[in-house]
């Protein structure tokens, strides 16, 4: 059996027992377990040291510094901010820092995917737009660490973020990938969740809360109104560009002393609607998870004239003739509207899909249940 790096593993065996190192397999169930599992440590350090190289041969599983982010509730990568200690000194041009990415299962699944993520990760690098990456290997991706934050639920619609995230996917949407042009991924993600949805209506639950959601799920069938999703989507004009598909708040990070801001996870990239990207956006602006208080979660979407002047500052950016951006903007507000219908009927799809594949503490089934209510009500506004 070949080893992750590609050698023999006699050779592997034979490096790993003189650098005191094993490439162990990772087991993702034991990621989420508060305190980093010793498996993990020891495959980040292995990576480190392979794809890194120079000083990071002299870290053992002990002595790396590392660091889970996200809390552990990742949907769909284990991110680890790994360090060298103070006490070791960098031999080259080896980083002193780097974040550790073991894809989940939900990304693993789709190696394709995974394929086509890595080109897209290393073009946006290449063009500033996001981190550089340092190295692949099978299961996950070493990428440079940048001091930063993810913006915060009361920041997202604060002026000085909306215009910043404005002009970034203004320059998202200009690029041009080397990846499928046609906006097929919208659909394709669709067909391949809804068989999803009658086993998962099947499955019952001996939770009285959580039978409650599958039963009004069980009353939206979702198979049929995919017909309806698809008609609404024609009944709209909205470009097709290169999108990043997954705009949640985690997902955009402010950099630490700058301006500058850069989005992340790029696993949904693909060619799509220019109003899905938008609307997932200002969909965010919502707290979905607090499904309880629903609808009063849709109270913090962006008014007409916040929209207006995301939409401004966004076609600013994107190079259109300054004589069109109003009309443009006006165009773009039933436009967004239309593709944050969507958005919710899509997204509610995925987190069914997600449903016993993330070892996560997160009501998926409830999440769905709130986002389905709010497509069926913002389409019946649309009349």
């Amino acid at each position: 059996m070949e080893s992750i790096s590609g050698i023999s593993d006699e050779a592997s065996q034979s490096e790993d027992s003189e650098h005191g190192t094993s490439c162990h397999p990772l087991i993702t169930d034991t990621i989420n377990t508060g305190q980093i599992p010793a498996e993990v440590r020891q495959a980040a350090v292995c990576h480190c040291q392979r794809l890194l190289d120079g000083a990071w041969w002299r870290l053992t599983a002990d002595s790396i510094r590392m660091t889970s982010l996200g809390d552990g509730v990742a949907l769909s990568n284990y991110i680890y901010l790994c360090e060298l200690p103070d006490h070791i000194p960098v031999e080259g041009f080896e980083p002193r820092q780097a974040l550790v990415r073991f894809y989940g299962e939900v990304i693993k699944e789709d190696i394709q995917g995974v394929i086509q993520n890595s080109v897209i990760f290393s073009i946006l690098a290449g063009l500033k737009l996001g981190p550089q990456l340092y190295g692949l290997f099978d299961g996950g991706r070493i990428e440079e660490y940048l001091p930063s934050r993810c913006v915060r639920e009361s920041e997202m619609r604060l002026p000085s973020i909306s215009k910043r995230v404005a002009k970034r996917l203004a320059q998202f949407h200009n690029l041009t990938m080397p990846i499928c042009k046609p906006p097929f991924w919208f659909y394709e993600c669709i067909e391949k969740w809804l068989p999803v949805v009658p086993q998962l209506l099947t499955s019952g639950s001996g939770n009285s809360f959580h039978a409650e959601h599958l039963r009004r799920l069980g009353e939206m069938d979702l198979g049929t109104e995919y017909a309806d999703v698809k008609e609404l989507a024609r009944s709209v004009r909205s470009p097709v560009v290169f999108c990043h598909n997954d705009l949640n708040r985690g997902n955009i990070l402010l950099l630490d002393n700058s301006e500058e801001l850069v989005f992340i996870d790029l696993d949904f990239c693909s060619y799509n609607h220019r109003g899905f990207d938008i609307a997932s956006y200002f969909n965010e602006w919502c707290d979905y998870q607090k499904m309880k208080k629903f609808p009063e979660c849709l109270s913090t979407y962006p008014s007409r004239e916040q929209q207006l002047e995301f939409y401004r500052t966004y076609l600013t950016a994107s190079g259109i003739d300054l004589g069109d951006i109003e009309d443009e903007a006006e165009s773009m507000i039933r436009e967004v509207r239309v593709w944050g219908t969507l958005a919710h009927y899509f997204y509610a799809l995925w987190a069914l899909n997600t449903v016993g594949k993330c070892n996560i503490d997160f009501p998926f089934i409830e999440w769905a249940v709130c986002r389905l209510e709010t497509y069926f009500k913002w389409k019946a506004e649309l009349g």
